[in-house]
């Protein structure tokens, strides 16, 4: 078995207190559904992503925005998967250079 490191000593990476702020929003506007609210999200959590590139939540956001974009404001469903498959990837390559957390 391999040793894991206490729950204390795992550093997670914390965005300042106006990114975050951004990633709520946009996970606001995800839930209010509309094509109005769904485009406002994807520019909060752009604007996120250019502030601080290193918060992996917002790429997530980011993903979650996209799909239903295109059910609710009719667009393309290939471009909207491309759009939340391109953030999904960089939410995993984010993630990945966090350390492992202890199970």
């Amino acid at each position: 078995m391999g040793e894991t490191a206490p729950a204390a000593a795992v550093a997670r990476h914390q965005p300042s207190q106006q990114v975050a702020d951004l990633y709520w929003q946009g996970r606001y506007n995800v839930e209010r559904r509309s094509p109005e609210s769904l485009n406002c999200a994807v520019r909060l959590f752009d604007e996120a992503i250019r502030r601080d590139p290193l918060y992996a939540e917002v790429y997530a956001g980011l993903a979650s925005a996209h799909l239903p974009l295109r059910e609710y404001a009719g667009g393309r469903i290939s471009s909207a998967w491309r759009a939340a498959s391109a953030a999904a990837e960089n939410c995993r390559a984010g993630l990945a250079d966090w350390p492992r957390l202890p199970r």
